[in-house]
Parts: structure tokens; sequence; C-alpha cells
């Protein structure tokens, strides 16, 4: 399992590097087209749906 952060921009750079494998992504609005892009790459892509993600928070819980 490979847990990395990368940009937006170079997704595809990434992927195209390595060997075809198993990819996870949550299923936002996006995911359709990187998910397309990536299995041409010849990739397996599966979407995750969205209540099984845990959301991405950028601070404290401030009791809001």
């Amino acid at each position: 399992m490979i847990r990395k952060r990368v940009s937006r921009a170079k997704v595809l750079e990434y992927f195209g590097e390595l060997p075809p494998c198993l990819i996870g992504i949550d299923a936002c609005p996006s995911a359709h087209h990187c998910g397309r892009e990536l299995a041409a790459l010849g990739h397996t892509v599966k979407r995750i749906p969205p209540n099984y993600v845990k959301a991405s928070t950028s601070g404290p819980d401030r009791g809001r």
C-alpha cells in the first residue's frame, strides 16, 4: 500500500511511472475522469462511495 500525497497536476505523471496496480479513489465529481485516465495507463481503479471516506479536515474542531 502506498499512501502518498500527490498534487493534482502530477497525478498522471506519478502513476505513469508505477507498474499496473489497484487504485482506490473517493467518488467525487472529478473521480470519474481521473479514473478513466488512470485506467488508460493500465491500472485497475475502484471508486469508494463518499459515505465510506473520512472527510479531510484542515484544523481543530472548535465546537462548530
